[in-house]
């Protein structure tokens, strides 16, 4: 395999894929993933079942009202508005994989897909995300090795930060009247906050809801690192994969392009980005959690979309330490605690109790 040879060139010292694991997220390690993972797979699991057995879930409409193209433009470009993306250092535009790049400290391209409206807003709010981040980097780093994030987990966190804020009851209340006034939908507030926080396993990543995409996370890690510790077969992954996926989501694999094929990750030699996007997420609730105790009103600011303080607090927590310290280090010095697994799980329990009533 490239990839092993590659992390063995690298440093034949550690571990291939514990190299590869660094290479995207600095500090990480097989190890210390197995067991944040170990710990969150089955209170995810858990959680999934508890929803599962609900009558809302039951009873819940999957069905998302048809917005055509130029009103989910319209909603999109609203949203980056009042997130404050400034429109001479940004360009905002469509692709069929939403993305984020940095052409230069003062030049990041975003894109967003219009498939659906719930893929293009929260891709919008996500990117625009990874965007404040890419372009609050201090000025006096620039030109330095210092001047980028300390790993993919950092930037994660960051865009799923947003993604956070526009899941919350706090910011429907008070964002839904312009929203059904730039989309037409026809729909009841409470109706919306919940269609747009609904649990659905499905068998693609990208479109997961947030809770289940912990699930496709950890089927992913747990994959790379047996085939890398030799405990797995490469022919033999497919058919690992597919009982995982029914261990875990309950559902059986129809075929590969909803299996081991759908992502390009693995086919460009990508083994260990995965676990930054799952590591993204419980750092940002993390953050938001404490954003929430250190920001006056926030929930306030939420609902009327007053953005700028919270921003500040990113800048001033995050985007401030550039690469000069580890994701975990900012998150300590953040937070008052490093990655804790525990508030994730509280986080998804408050929400979704509340929501499906279990």
């Amino acid at each position: 395999m490239l990839a092993k040879k590659w992390a063995e060139s690298i440093d034949p010292k550690k571990k291939p894929y514990d190299v590869l694991l660094d290479e995207y997220n600095e500090g990480s390690d097989a190890e210390r993933l197995s067991n944040i993972f170990s710990e969150l797979k089955p209170q995810l699991v858990q959680l999934l079942d508890k929803i599962r057995s609900t009558d809302k879930y039951k009873k819940q409409r999957s069905a998302l009202p048809k917005i055509v193209k130029e009103k989910q433009e319209l909603a999109c470009r609203r949203i980056l508005k009042l997130m404050q993306l400034p429109k001479d250092r940004t360009v905002f535009s469509v692709s069929p994989h939403p993305f984020t790049t940095t052409i230069a400290r003062d030049d990041v391209r975003i894109t967003t897909r219009y498939t659906d409206i719930v893929i293009a807003f929260s891709a919008t709010m996500h990117e625009a995300g990874h965007a404040l981040y890419e372009l609050n980097m201090p000025k006096e780093y620039r030109y330095t090795f210092v001047d980028d994030a300390p790993g993919m987990a950092a930037h994660e966190s960051q865009s799923i930060f947003w993604e956070v804020v526009g899941q919350s009851e706090e910011f429907w209340k008070g964002y839904f009247t312009k929203f059904k006034k730039d989309t037409g939908i026809k729909i009841s507030k409470s109706d919306w906050y919940e269609l747009y926080n609904q649990i659905k396993p499905s068998y693609i990543r990208v479109t997961a809801d947030e809770l289940t995409y912990g699930l496709h996370i950890i089927l992913r890690f747990e994959i790379e690192r047996d085939i890398f510790n030799g405990k797995l077969k490469i022919e033999d992954a497919k058919k690992e994969w597919n009982k995982k996926f029914k261990e875990m989501f309950g559902i059986k694999v129809k075929n590969d392009n909803d299996g081991i094929l759908q992502d390009m990750h693995w086919s460009t030699g990508n083994f260990g980005y995965f676990p930054c996007y799952e590591l993204g997420r419980m750092y940002a609730v993390q953050f938001y959690e404490k954003m929430l105790k250190d920001v006056k009103g926030a929930k306030k600011l939420i609902a009327n979309q007053k953005f700028g303080p919270i921003t500040k607090w990113l800048e001033h927590k995050v985007h401030s330490k550039g690469r000069t310290m580890l994701i975990d280090e900012i998150c300590k010095k953040a937070t008052g605690k490093g990655l804790d697994t525990s508030l994730f799980v509280e986080y998804l329990e408050k929400k979704y109790k509340k929501i499906y009533g279990f």
